[in-house]
């Protein structure tokens, strides 16, 4: 169900902070993941921690259980991490994918051979693009995510029940999107718009949840799947520089002075109010955002029952 804050604009409110940064101290981020119930994040001399993944109870008092081991972190430093629902993944230096949390599917379980140069999670798989361009899935395949095009891509995206690829011209290719049956014998069609990209060449591609998404040469946005039709483009206080897509059609642009604007359902849940700083890098995850300003500090916001925005100073080694 479309929530109608998604139309009133793209312009986020600028909230002046409450408190000081969760860390005042000479720690310096410089790198973050959202996902659903997490967050994860490095500093400048590559030790990773992640923090959330706390039990608690929904708006029926139901037991939500958050933690699947998608909090652990490796004893390594790593170049990238890319958290999603229940699993987490990272690049080594080497070019090796390492992943822990929930495993069952296969989605931690990456080829050995190739040297990869990306890693995006999805629900139940994960991509890596390799160093010859080629992109590499594992995990659950009932929607078609492990059905890769042949051919050579500078980027990989994955969503809730799809991946996609950049191709050197710009171009997006899609796969996935494919009809399964739940538990009851219920059809489930996952195909919302998100395998039939925004025609054209992006220099960006961002992907996740039912929705995929190019930023264009001239900072303008494009995007295709479930809320889509959301964005007006006489609200557009771009151009971008950056875009990030939250899990939750929600859409945030990063203009060159470090300033997010954001749209969609997370609105909802505080995550387009956004803490009054000047941002190098955003990232969204359901219903929760988080942001590294240009001085290495680290701010989360938004609805933050599990913990997820609970910023620590420095590795916890959890």
């Amino acid at each position: 169900m479309a929530i109608a804050l998604g139309l009133t604009g793209c312009e986020s409110p600028a909230v002046a902070p409450d408190h000081d940064p969760p860390c005042d101290d000479d720690l310096h981020w410089t790198g973050l993941s959202a996902g659903v119930w997490q967050t994860c994040a490095w500093l400048d001399s590559g030790e990773l921690d992640c923090w959330g993944c706390v039990t608690s109870y929904d708006q029926l008092e139901h037991l939500e259980t958050a933690w699947y081991g998608q909090c652990g972190v490796g004893e390594d430093h790593y170049v990238q991490v890319d958290t999603a629902d229940h699993h987490t993944c990272v690049l080594h230096d080497e070019g090796r994918i390492e992943c822990w949390g929930e495993c069952a599917e296969g989605q931690c379980d990456p080829p050995p051979r190739p040297v990869f140069t990306q890693v995006s999670t999805g629900s139940m798989h994960t991509c890596g693009l390799a160093s010859d361009g080629r992109i590499h899935c594992f995990g659950d395949d009932r929607w078609g995510v492990l059905e890769v095009p042949t051919g050579q891509y500078t980027s990989v995206g994955v969503g809730w029940a799809h991946a996609c690829g950049l191709t050197p011209e710009g171009t997006i290719d899609c796969w996935g999107c494919g009809t399964w049956y739940n538990a009851w014998g219920d059809e489930i069609d996952t195909d919302l718009g998100q395998c039939d990209p925004p025609a054209g060449a992006v220099a960006d591609l961002q992907v996740r949840g039912s929705n995929t998404c190019g930023l264009r040469a001239d900072g303008s946005v494009a995007c295709a799947g479930y809320g889509a039709d959301w964005y007006d483009p006489s609200f557009e206080v771009g151009p971008y520089v950056a875009l990030v897509v939250g899990r939750s059609a929600t859409f945030c642009g990063l203009t060159a002075d470090g300033i997010p604007h954001c749209w969609g359902n997370a609105c909802e849940w505080g995550a387009c109010d956004i803490p009054a700083y000047t941002y190098a890098t955003i990232d969204m995850g359901y219903a929760h955002m988080c942001g590294l300003t240009t001085d290495g500090h680290l701010w989360c916001w938004g609805h933050c029952e599990q913990g997820q925005c609970n910023v620590p100073c420095g590795p916890t080694g959890t």
